[in-house]
């Protein structure tokens, strides 16, 4: 997969290789240099290097938005429900992996 380039005025400002790295990078930018990333999600960029990245399902939800506030909305909503067994959100995560572990613990003795 092709990393996202930030760029404001020919200038590489952010990267990002992942949806995760995305996020991270607009609400860095959203600080430092929102026009880059109002201008990336107006020009729908946003959405369509999430289609190209095999995460269709992040493009349509964010292809029609406008404000780098809302696609930053969404992004965290959906990338926090697949963190959910990830380090992100390691305490529910593993609670959820132990009690399934341990129920197949159990049935393997």
């Amino acid at each position: 997969m092709e990393p996202f380039y930030f760029k404001s005025y020919d200038r590489i400002v952010g990267k990002a290789d992942t949806p995760v790295e995305l996020l991270s990078e607009m609400k860095r930018l959203e600080n430092t240099d929102p026009f880059c990333v109002e201008y990336h999600v107006r020009e729908g960029h946003i959405s369509n290097w999430l289609k190209e990245s095999g995460r269709p399902d992040l493009a349509v939800k964010t292809e029609s938005a406008k404000d780098p506030k809302v696609v930053i909305n969404i992004l965290e909503a959906e990338i926090g429900k697949e963190g959910h067994g990830t380090q992100h959100k390691k305490g529910s995560g593993g609670q959820h992996s132990a009690k399934r572990g341990s129920g197949n613990r159990r049935e393997m003795h």
